[in-house]
């Protein structure tokens, strides 16, 4: 199917998790196969497609959860399978987390979306296809926050890599047991708003991001972070390294030979390289140098749309480019 995209605002929590499912099951077309509540009123979603090939067996879950109005979070999990006899977001087949109903496990463990429900207005982009969902944010700060669900673009033959499923989250979970700031302090910002691919350099600030075995056997990962304080991991040339535990890299390289290029503007793809070996390349989302392009900016490079998000946390440049169709 067409690669999809839509973009608008809401005043809460819920409604943000009602547009994301309304994205999901009714522009991207894939299905609800389960639904429920954790904790009573927490309501979730399982979805499934088969992908842009037909032959793919994606199971993504997204969670809308919250401690109070200024904390609240979209959560991610990722399955090999659905059990429509339990109940629970978390108790399902290949679950990344597979302890019932519990609340360090869903609060600890799975990839999470930094949200609010104070009645402030946030901003969303999402964009997808059969293959995979990517969740754009924006309140408050002016900063965003940007998460993936899905497939990459996989380079090994699916016989080999069977579901090679990514979950990255936007936010770290720490918050929700340690939380002592109000909402405008710095470390609100800098634990929960690190979009792809820049993450804080330590683990206590880092996001969580899995990805699913070769085999289908279980998941790989934990937390993201970028190695903040020395971006070059390479002799030569700016390059910028994303982290999901220590078996798993996303790797852009700014000169790489796979960079597009269009009047200053570069775009950078993002590799899945697990335990050395480069398993894909995320789709539809880049690293990219925007220069003085402001966020939000929509430019074109080889002919095709790009809208640009290129403010993190701190205010500093995110430089991301994610595809986008007018």
């Amino acid at each position: 199917m067409p690669y999809k995209f839509t973009t608008g605002s809401v005043t809460s929590h819920l409604d943000l998790f009602n547009r994301l499912d309304e994205f999901i099951s009714g522009t991207l077309g894939w299905s609800v196969v389960h639904s429920g509540y954790e904790f009573t009123d927490r309501p979730w979603r399982i979805y499934h497609s088969s992908g842009e090939s037909g032959g793919e067996d994606i199971y993504v879950g997204v969670l809308c959860t919250w401690r109070n109005s200024l904390i609240a979070w979209l959560q991610f999990n990722g399955y090999t399978g659905v059990n429509t006899s339990s109940s629970s977001f978390v108790d399902q087949p290949g679950s990344v987390c597979c302890s019932p109903s519990s609340s360090c496990c869903i609060y600890g463990a799975l990839p999470s979306h930094r949200s609010i429900d104070d009645g402030s207005t946030i901003h969303y982009w999402f964009f997808g296809d059969k293959d995979c969902i990517i969740v754009v944010t924006k309140f408050h700060y002016g900063y965003y926050g940007i998460s993936y669900l899905g497939l990459p673009i996989r380079f090994w033959d699916s016989t080999v890599d069977q579901n090679p499923i990514v979950l990255a989250g936007s936010a770290d979970m720490a918050g929700y047991s340690s939380y002592s700031c109000s909402y405008c302090c710095d470390c609100y910002k800098r634990y929960h708003f690190r979009p792809i691919p820049y993450r804080c350099g330590n683990l206590s600030a880092g996001a969580k991001g899995y990805i699913m075995c070769p085999d289908g056997s279980g998941w790989c990962g934990s937390y993201i972070h970028a190695n903040w304080c020395c971006r070059c991991i390479y002799s030569k040339g700016e390059c910028h390294l994303w982290i999901i535990g220590s078996d798993m890299r996303l790797v852009t390289e700014t000169y790489g030979t796979c960079s597009t290029r269009s009047s200053g503007l570069v775009l950078m793809p993002i590799y899945v390289v697990v335990n050395k070996q480069t398993r894909g390349i995320l789709k539809h989302i880049y690293y990219t140098k925007p220069g003085s392009l402001p966020s939000e900016t929509v430019t074109y490079v080889a002919g095709d749309p790009y809208i640009i998000f290129n403010k993190d946390q701190a205010g500093a440049d995110a430089t991301v480019a994610i595809r986008y169709y007018e």
